[in-house]
């Protein structure tokens, strides 16, 4: 029941697309994505899911990342849509609606457009899109959540996209805004709580064309409620977001930086309240070796939780991770065919052994090949 309320946004948006169709638009395109991989673990054992892919020991597998069809198209000159239905995993895989919107768009004070249903997060789009390799591995604003603590914790950072009213404006030729007001339980969850969240972005491109420089902030609020909650304890999660990205003809250098603050999660030691937190740093390049083979690379450091008096004795003061990611992109074979050959590494700082004592956790390596075709 998880996808209920997307699925039926897909539907809504569908029976709209429909009743404005009655003047005969400019047919819809169909367009698709397919990702699949192979991994190997190399050395080591995961201690979470911190990556794309996972295994233990030596383990290895075939997977099918994500199917996605998507349908786009304009209803009149200031009417367009967009549907897409993604799948993954490799048993039974089932469909739920990823993107299922209506947007207007307007020319006047400054090119803007106003989108309703199931729509980008802008928090994370533009992160997204920079690093350009999410079928590899999602962008550290991601990927920290699933570190080994967060994950105790049950710490979550955002969803890719959210059902909500956006807003988008090219103010200037420079400068780029972004607004989403949303449920802020994701695409994949249905709303089942108080709580409503705001995301913005903020672009600047001081430098335009090739080379060119672009400088972003982003962050968003979530407010609202524990549900079910007899206190009714109110909540407030709030992130920040900064990205820069220099791009030259054949290279791409970008750092980007997140950090969320959980307020409600809270311990406490000898009497002072800690708050937990999440933090990534990411370093990430791309290089052209030929019209045809692109060298890519990324180091992520992830502090799960930044206050080590949080963590205390029970958590052995340390919650650090990092992750070093060297690939190569191939261009060859069907027309809008990558594949890319990578490597992986994942170490930690101190993690709790079987005996129960804090000792240093083996770094965990696997190769993988990734193969994703667009049509």
């Amino acid at each position: 029941m998880r996808n209920k309320s997307t699925t039926i946004t897909a539907a809504m948006l569908l029976i709209a697309v429909v009743a404005f169709g009655q003047d005969a638009p400019p047919a819809p395109k169909v367009s698709g994505l397919v990702w699949a991989s192979y991994w190997h673990a190399v050395a080591g054992a995961p201690a979470t899911g911190n990556y794309q892919l996972s295994g233990d020991g030596n383990a290895n597998a075939f997977q099918i990342k994500r199917i996605h069809f998507t349908l786009t198209g304009s209803l009149d000159e200031r009417w367009s849509y967009r549907t897409t239905l993604e799948a993954e995993g490799t048993g039974n895989i089932t469909p739920i609606a990823k993107f299922a919107f209506l947007k207007a768009g307007f020319k006047s004070p400054f090119p803007h457009s106003i989108t309703v249903g199931l729509q980008g997060n802008p928090v994370v789009a533009r992160s997204e899109e920079a690093w350009g390799y999410r079928p590899v591995l999602y962008p550290a604003r991601e990927t920290v959540q699933n570190t080994v603590l967060a994950t105790a914790w049950g710490l979550k950072t955002h969803a890719t996209t959210d059902v909500g009213i956006g807003w988008t404006g090219q103010i200037h030729e420079r400068v780029g805004m972004g607004l989403l007001i949303s449920n802020g339980s994701g695409f994949k969850a249905p709303e089942a709580d108080s709580y409503k969240k705001v995301a913005w972005s903020v672009g600047f491109m001081p430098i335009a064309g090739t080379p060119s420089l672009l400088l972003e902030l982003s962050g968003d609020a979530e407010a609202g409620y524990r549900t079910p909650s007899p206190d009714r304890e109110p909540r407030i999660r709030t992130s920040l977001g900064l990205l820069a990205v220099q791009q030259w003809e054949g290279l791409r250098l970008g750092i980007d930086y997140y950090r969320k603050a959980y307020p409600d999660v809270k311990t406490t030691i000898a009497g002072k309240s800690y708050e937990a937190s999440l933090s990534a740093l990411s370093f990430f390049s791309h290089f052209d070796l030929n019209e045809r083979l692109k060298a890519i690379g990324r180091y992520d450091i992830y502090q799960p939780v930044e206050d080590e008096k949080m963590l205390g004795s029970a958590y052995g003061g340390k919650s650090g991770e990092s992750l070093l990611l060297l690939g190569i992109d191939c261009l060859y074979g069907p027309p809008k065919s990558h594949f890319v050959i990578s490597f992986q590494l994942t170490t930690y700082q101190a993690q709790k052994g079987a005996n129960g004592v804090w000792q240093d956790r083996d770094p965990y390596s696997q190769a993988a090949v990734d193969w994703i075709i667009t049509f």
